[in-house]
């Protein structure tokens, strides 16, 4: 049986609101803020949990040091609140979700891309019901941040017991069919990495018009997180991505290969053949990814990372020279100076088809994490 969370106050303390969780006694819940920093101020990023923008999955790894005040208690749901820096109305709707609550293994600096390793144990399922998405007004002047119309509440079926070691707690989510809710997205905290993508040089192929073919995500060069890397090339052609330790400057020419124009801009140690996917509708470009986690080892801190792509072209793709061979930009990725402490991570999954099964791998954020609420009783 589904158990929708009710919207109906029951309990109001100074600047905290909070709602009845099924199965658990309503009377005994309080509410602690996991957030202490942005409970009452705008964050610095927004996202989406699942359920809230298509079917994925994800964990959210939180510190120990975040929860002190928590030892020996109970948890009994969790509160989210909508991005307030987006001002227009957020459409509601229901969502299936499932929450399981475990023992971090890692530690939230040390997440794992795998789902199942993140786990220390056996993790419990305290939530599988429908859940309820407000229909968020728009915000055309301030109102309360935690506003009953604004905040996400996943009441949980059962408890967890809270200790001295970090938590993970994962969601699955999938829109109820006909009832999605649209863009809603969440206050997310943001950590203090300080990262830097520095492109130079230019693509050569004469698919590219702006002579930026390779690109990188410059919010996650950070030890512990996901680097991930698009390249945008000529379909049918066959990328090769190029990692060095060291910059060409101001480049080898190719021309004696037989692709004037083109330079290589960066000293290889490795090469790495990759596979363009097809093009999105009336998108002209193939796209090839490649995502790895950077080791959370300390010493790669302020350390730089050189990438260049080339594409070897064929005679079915087309060839820009008589020698088929075309680079990319490259990219100077200079690792953040400060190893993370923000004690709060993600791992988030790519969308999937409404019954399709869940990834059990997922993209890492070692410094990000939704503005929460815990709601607990003793």
């Amino acid at each position: 049986m589904n158990h929708p969370v009710s919207t109906r106050p029951t309990r109001v303390l100074p600047g905290l609101l909070f709602l009845p969780l099924m199965a658990v006694d309503a009377s005994a819940q309080l509410g602690h803020p996991l957030s202490p920093l942005y409970d009452a101020s705008v964050a610095p990023s927004a996202g989406l949990v699942p359920g809230l923008q298509g079917a994925f999955r994800q964990q959210i790894l939180v510190s120990a040091s975040r929860f002190v005040a928590l030892k020996g208690k109970t948890l009994v749901g969790i509160q989210l609140r909508r991005d307030p820096a987006r001002t227009e109305a957020l459409r509601g709707g229901r969502v299936a979700m499932e929450v399981r609550v475990g023992l971090a293994k890692n530690g939230a600096s040390q997440a794992s891309e795998v789902f199942a390793d993140n786990w220390q144990g056996t993790a419990s399922l305290v939530l599988q019901a429908d859940v309820t998405i407000p229909n968020s007004p728009a915000r055309p002047a301030p109102r309360p941040l935690w506003d009953a119309n604004d905040t996400v509440h996943l009441g949980f079926t059962g408890g967890f017991k809270l200790g001295d070691q970090d938590v993970c707690i994962e969601l699955i989510g999938r829109p109820v069919t006909g009832v999605e809710p649209w863009m809603w997205y969440l206050d997310f905290e943001r950590g203090n990495g300080n990262g830097k993508i520095t492109p130079f040089g230019r693509s050569c192929s004469s698919f590219h018009a702006d002579g930026q073919s390779l690109h990188a995500r410059s919010t996650r060069l950070q030890i512990g997180s996901t680097l991930e890397i698009t390249l945008l090339g000529r379909p049918a052609s066959n990328p090769l991505l190029l990692i060095g330790g060291a910059a060409l400057r101001p480049g080898l020419d190719l021309a004696p290969l037989g692709a004037p124009g083109c330079m290589q801009h960066i000293q290889p140690i490795w090469n790495l053949p990759l596979t363009y996917r097809a093009p999105p509708m009336r998108f002209p470009f193939a796209i090839a990814d490649f995502a790895t986690r950077i080791p959370a080892d300390p010493a790669l801190l302020d350390t730089s990372t050189f990438l260049q792509a080339a594409d070897l072209e064929t005679s079915t793709s087309g060839k820009t020279n008589r020698g088929g061979l075309t680079t990319s930009n490259a990219l100077e990725l200079r690792l953040s100076k400060n190893a993370p402490t923000l004690g709060l991570s993600t791992v988030e999954s790519h969308s999937v088809a409404p019954t399709s099964p869940m990834p059990q791998r997922g993209v890492v954020d070692v410094e990000r994490g939704p503005v929460m609420r815990w709601v607990y009783r003793d």
